[in-house]
């Protein structure tokens, strides 16, 4: 005679086996975005229309490579509208601006909480009309240890693109469109820009990329904001 299971004695053991799946999938992903983890910001912004409360989540100090040589550099914050005065925003499918602050190709670091880049402006109002918008840290010219410069090139664009690539990895779970990322930057951070908008899922880069841990995934942009770009480097 076979043995039955009751039904909730099933239903229990159904409820176990997907909690353990469901961990195992998430403890093995170290690209993931932390969703919960954030800090809830307001700020006003000034804009044609006079001024607008916004509401964000503030997303700190996110690393996006698996294999880093300095968190400091090699991580991005994350702002999402949720409110702007006073009315719920959905960011769903909202637009990306991808902001780096690499000034004369120095490293970009967003470890403090933010940086003030020249962009600074256009991103509030970026949060202001509803976009999310993410600053990018890099490794740029000036880090060094023991005397042994480890963000010469081509270690900025490998990290704005192992950026951009963390964001498509994550596109289901978190705010925004990865299909929509804009790109901008100034000077040598604006050159770093217009290198990523035209050198999108080049092959050069598959070693380095591959290196530093960063997600097997498509790093174009959908567009790129270049001010006063450093673009030639005889004339700079």
């Amino acid at each position: 005679m076979r043995r039955m299971i009751p039904i909730s004695a099933l239903f229990l053991m159904l409820l176990v086996s997907a909690i353990s799946v469901s961990t195992e999938a998430d403890d093995s992903d170290d690209l993931q975005f932390p969703v919960d983890e954030y800090i809830d910001k307001n700020v006003i912004v000034t804009d044609s229309n006079g001024g607008k409360n916004v509401h964000y989540h503030l997303y700190r100090h996110i690393t996006y490579v698996a294999n880093f040589v300095d968190t400091d550099n090699q991580s991005m914050n994350v702002k999402v509208p949720i409110r702007i005065n006073g009315e719920y925003v959905d960011t769903t499918n909202a637009p990306i601006l991808f902001v780096n602050s690499a000034y004369g190709y120095r490293a970009a670091n967003v470890s403090a909480g933010g940086f003030p880049p020249v962009t600074g402006k256009n991103t509030k109002l970026a949060l202001a009309a509803g976009y999310v918008v993410v600053e990018s840290g890099c490794r740029g010219s000036d880090n060094q240890e023991n005397g042994t410069y480890y963000g010469k090139a081509p270690a900025a664009i490998v990290d704005l693109k192992a950026a951009v690539r963390y964001l498509r990895h994550n596109d289901e779970i978190m705010p925004g469109n990865a299909e929509w990322i804009i790109s901008a930057g100034a000077s040598g951070g604006g050159a770093l820009s217009a290198l990523l908008g035209a050198s999108g899922n080049s092959h050069l880069y598959d070693t380095y990329l591959e290196e530093a841990g960063a997600a097997d995934e498509d790093d174009s942009v959908y567009a790129s904001a270049d001010f006063c770009p450093i673009t030639d480097l005889e004339h700079a």
